[in-house]
């Protein structure tokens, strides 16, 4: 059975959609984690299983921030912001997780400095409920490119 089989058995068993989840699950590092990592950007929100971990682990912030004035917003930002900089540029990376808990806007800057600075699209860990995580993981370019 060929490769291509293979892959249409796989397709035609579990969909195209489980098949792209799975090929983004990964590691195209071919087992090495150490190039691996995951930022939570706010940890303390919810519980958070070490399965879904990936490689080394990155706090970006923890417990409640300050909301109470845009400029006190923007100070704690630059601060994890310049953190994050920091840890990115302290090594080559070729996977890059974000699981996104607390304040969305947190996740938005996180996932934009991650690009910019590393220009890799990070995964986000996606929390179903339940106690449940998936990766979440959309290429833009195809979708750019047919608009």
């Amino acid at each position: 059975m060929s490769d291509k089989d293979i892959l249409r058995l796989l397709v035609n068993r579990n969909g195209a959609e489980w098949i792209t989840r799975e090929l983004n699950r990964i590691d195209t590092s071919a087992g090495d984690r150490s190039h691996t990592l995951t930022i939570i950007s706010n940890v303390g929100i919810h519980p958070l299983p070490s399965e879904i971990l990936q490689g080394e682990v990155f706090l970006a912030s923890e417990g409640n921030l300050d909301f109470s004035s845009m400029n006190v917003i923007a100070s704690q930002y630059a601060d994890i912001l310049t953190r994050l900089s920091q840890k990115l540029k302290s090594q080559e990376w070729t996977n890059i997780y974000i699981l996104p808990f607390g304040h969305c806007t947190l996740s938005m800057q996180i996932k934009l400095l991650v690009y910019r600075v590393t220009r890799i699209e990070a995964k986000e860990i996606f929390h179903l409920g339940g106690g449940k995580y998936d990766i979440l993981a959309i290429d833009q370019r195809p979708i750019i490119n047919n608009a």
